[in-house]
């Protein structure tokens, strides 16, 4: 399936347009995820994160305490692919 996001954005947790109040659903196809079907999602209030039906972990938005499982405290303002092993 597809992504869909609305809400607080204030982190780059809902989409790709960090700051950004989004008001109605935006569907969140950018950087890595672009084009993947989606089994699953996670949300936390700063950041996302989503399980392709491939087993891929995908995630974005605040990387404070490492949270997005990324390393450093960089953070992702589109979806990019978590390294598994």
């Amino acid at each position: 399936g597809e992504v869909y996001a609305f809400g607080d954005n204030s982190s780059g947790q809902s989409a790709d347009q960090p700051s950004v109040q989004l008001s109605s659903l935006h569907l969140i196809d950018s950087g890595d995820l672009r084009g993947i079907p989606v089994r699953s999602v996670a949300c936390g209030s700063e950041h996302s994160m989503a399980l392709s039906i491939g087993g891929s972990v995908f995630s974005w938005g605040c990387n404070k305490h490492g949270r997005l499982g990324l390393g450093g405290e960089h953070e992702e303002e589109t979806a990019i692919k978590k390294p598994t092993h």
